[in-house]
């Protein structure tokens, strides 16, 4: 009976000792999360640093939209532009501008620099028509390019940018080539007009700079097909305040409603061969 009861004892003992060894074997694996490693800590802060520059690369792509004009638009040229010239970059407002006078011929690429709005690239000659939405922000104004590439302008070509600032660059400008601006119409005066007028009527015909005041309107032409403006003002610094070269030649309407504007002879007068 004794050994019996010894027997007994030993056992639980040794189980008592089995339950000790595998508390200690786990406690051992188990490491607290506070206890330091060998492995270098991360910082959070740095990592949510990492995820808000990768989201900014990512919206800054969304933004930039880039459109290739293609060689379908110039199919119908009459010569080809020369391959060497000069490097030429500049910034234009909204306005009109002929190629050859206020642009040297070239290829260029367009960026636009601020705002959202138009731009139509025409030569009746050459058979070149193109009229683009472009912007500076292709994620906030849907549907528009912020660059354009393969924007090939001929001599006499009347380029018209609405709402937008644009940077123009190219790398082949036949600088040489460019004519002497043409000195506006004498005599012309500085308006200030909100209504409906005719050139050669209510004033001198010529070309203008069409400047807002004040108000909320259009400003349009009739009676020219290229060189003209058709544009929106409103009190907001992000819509072009200038419209520069709109051609007035004689028997044009210039349809004011709801602005006030001022007109002022621009710094060339009449180039485009129509």
């Amino acid at each position: 009976m004794k050994k019996s009861i010894s027997s007994l004892i030993f056992i639980i003992i040794g189980i008592l000792i089995g339950f000790l060894i595998v508390f200690a074997v786990n406690t051992m694996n188990d490491k607290p999360k506070d206890v330091p490693t060998n492995k270098p800590s991360e910082d959070v802060s740095d990592n949510e640093s990492v995820d808000d520059e990768q989201d900014e690369e990512e919206d800054s792509e969304k933004k930039e939209k880039n459109l290739e004009i293609n060689k379908s638009y110039y199919k119908d040229v009459s010569y080809e532009l020369e391959e060497l010239g000069k490097m030429f970059d500049i910034e234009l407002t909204s306005g009109n501008y002929v190629v050859g006078v206020d642009i040297p011929v070239g290829e260029y690429s367009l960026q636009v620099l601020q705002g959202a709005g138009k731009i139509d690239v025409n030569n009746v000659e050459q058979k070149i028509f193109i009229s683009e939405d472009i912007s500076n922000d292709a994620q906030e104004y849907d549907e528009t390019h912020t660059s354009i590439t393969n924007l090939k302008l001929y001599e006499n070509t009347v380029v018209s940018i609405l709402g937008v600032n644009v940077k123009l660059s190219s790398e082949n400008a036949q600088i040489d080539t460019v004519r002497q601006k043409q000195s506006n119409t004498n005599g012309i005066k500085e308006l200030n007009i909100s209504s409906v007028y005719e050139s050669g009527v209510d004033f001198t015909a010529g070309v203008y700079d069409i400047e807002y005041i004040e108000g909320t309107g259009t400003v349009v032409t009739e009676g020219i097909e290229y060189g003209g403006v058709d544009a929106n003002f409103i009190e907001d610094e992000d819509f072009a305040k200038v419209y520069k070269n709109v051609e007035l030649p004689e028997g044009t309407k210039l349809i004011v409603n709801g602005v006030k504007i001022k007109m002022t002879p621009s710094a060339r007068g009449f180039e485009v061969n129509k």
